[in-house]
């Protein structure tokens, strides 16, 4: 029976989802308090039967998706209006009141606090006047009268001479949100980032469950669905967030090269990562070149070296040759750049070239042969 060493890795809850801008980066909305998260993969099979008891030939698949859900138990505004594409900013107007006691028949305002405003929905600016001690009702004290935003002064109002009054009235206020919503819904396209922690028993014996790293699923084009975007209002729960999406593909709309016409590429809808704690989990050690040997055998000829780290068993060449140092024990036969592994011919004979590639406070290396032979 076959066996392997390799970690149970056990995936549980969610760390934290935010989305980006695709043009500049930035944050959109964030969250760390995500009560459920799900990624769905869906397509539709295409089965061609064919042959003796008509059985499947082949069968194809088309209308690839990937559909994203997520909620979270925070209240996010900002990701309400990314999904409606509506705009998200600051300085909206808000009630505010003033009490004000009248020296004559007609009352005004001090706005030197903040000048009135109109408040949203309305033509006009106004505020509202109630006598303070008395009753209100709608039918008296639900006249809405102009304001003068520059002086104060109410008009259409008559005030009894001694008596204070409660105005109300709008002023805008700087860190107050102010969220539009348009009648062309249309959800915003985002970068959607979510981590998930990643557990593996370090403890066999006890099956004690330890952190390993993170499950990182990165949407470079999240299409927002503006019908998340609902709004709860209840006295026995609160009101959660919800994002919902669908990954699109981009293509840029630039001509690539090649003709290969038998090779079919889709572009990419997610990317997928599992990233451990440790830098250096997995990580065997680094090959400089495989084979081990460069041979320059034309005056001034160059070679440029691409090392590879060795994780798991397996070759990954994604690490930029820059990341790693190098170092010619015999400079006068070649030379290597420091930081850019771009080898050199000098004279004929035979040097060795170390490679250093260090992460996590540990340094792995790897030496190779270069023999210059040149006529």
């Amino acid at each position: 029976m076959l066996k392997f060493n390799d970690p149970k890795l056990y995936v549980m809850g969610i760390g934290t989802a935010y989305a980006t801008s695709l043009t500049d980066g930035s944050v959109k909305f964030w969250s760390d308090k995500y009560q459920e998260g799900n990624t769905t993969f869906s397509a539709s099979e295409m089965v061609n039967n064919g042959g003796i008891g008509n059985g499947p030939a082949i069968i194809l698949y088309n209308d690839p998706n990937i559909s994203v859900s997520f909620t979270t138990a925070d209240y996010i505004e900002y990701a309400r209006a990314l999904s409606c594409g509506a705009t998200f900013g600051y300085g909206a107007p808000v009630e505010t009141c003033q009490t004000v006691t009248a020296t004559g028949t007609s009352i005004s305002i001090d706005v030197s606090g903040g000048a009135p405003v109109k408040a949203l929905g309305m033509e006009n600016i106004y505020c509202y006047v109630q006598e303070i001690g008395a009753a209100s009702p709608i039918a008296t004290g639900g006249v809405a009268y102009q304001v003068n935003p520059s002086t104060g002064a109410i008009s259409g109002f008559t005030a009894t001479n001694g008596k204070q009054y409660l105005v109300t009235y709008y002023v805008t206020q700087a860190n107050a949100s102010l969220t539009t919503y348009n009648s062309d819904f249309n959800g915003d396209v985002v970068r959607f980032v979510y981590r998930r922690p990643i557990y593996t028993n370090f403890n066999p014996t006890t099956n004690s469950g330890d952190l390993y790293g993170w499950k990182v699923d990165v949407i470079p084009y999240l299409k927002l669905n503006p019908a998340t975007a609902t709004t709860n209002g209840s006295q026995s729960s609160y009101s959660t967030t919800a994002i919902s999406g669908r990954a699109i593909v981009y293509e840029e709309a630039v001509i690539s090269g090649g003709c290969d016409d038998c090779t079919l590429i889709g572009a990419p809808l997610m990317y997928s990562m599992i990233v451990p704690c440790n830098a250096t989990s997995g990580i065997e050690g680094i090959v400089g070149i495989l084979g081990g040997i460069v041979n320059l055998d034309v005056d001034g000829a160059t070679y440029q070296l691409a090392p590879a780290v060795v994780v798991n068993g397996k070759l990954t060449y994604n690490v930029a040759a820059s990341e790693f140092s190098y170092e010619s024990s015999d400079t006068g036969v070649a030379t290597v750049g420091q930081n850019t592994g771009l080898i050199s011919y000098v004279s004929n004979g035979s040097t060795q070239i170390q490679i250093s590639y260090t992460v996590g406070g540990v340094t792995y290396t790897d030496t190779i042969d270069v023999v210059n032979q040149a006529d």
